[in-house]
């Protein structure tokens, strides 16, 4: 996929965007972003809902199990995400066997299909 932007979150209360780490880019579209999905992460899991709407990002359930879960993230408007289509949020605070952290990860839509 080339290079494509990969902004890991790295602290203590992964639902707290004030701990956000961008380490791609420190732009407001990414820490808006990063505090959105922050946010609206811990509500989609709590509620087991498949899909979340918002202004400007649609949150959606790809694979959920009692220790794993993905979303993607589909902007509606991707200008400020180098055109990028979605995003994936990998190893959440459930993943017991791995780091406290979660990617986001720039993909093509048909792989979220």
């Amino acid at each position: 996929m080339g290079d494509v932007p990969v902004i890991a979150v790295e602290n203590e209360n992964l639902l707290g965007a004030e701990y956000a780490k961008m380490n791609y880019q420190d732009s407001d579209e990414y820490r808006e972003m990063i505090k959105y999905v922050l946010n609206e992460f811990e509500k989609v899991y709590d509620s087991n809902a498949m899909v979340v709407e918002h202004r400007n990002y649609t949150l959606q359930i790809i694979n959920g199990f009692s220790h794993k879960i993905s979303l993607a993230i589909k902007a509606r408007d991707c200008d400020c995400l180098y055109n990028c289509t979605a995003w994936i949020i990998m190893r959440p605070w459930l993943i017991a066997d791995g780091p406290d952290s979660i990617q986001l990860n720039c993909v093509k839509d048909q792989e979220l299909s």
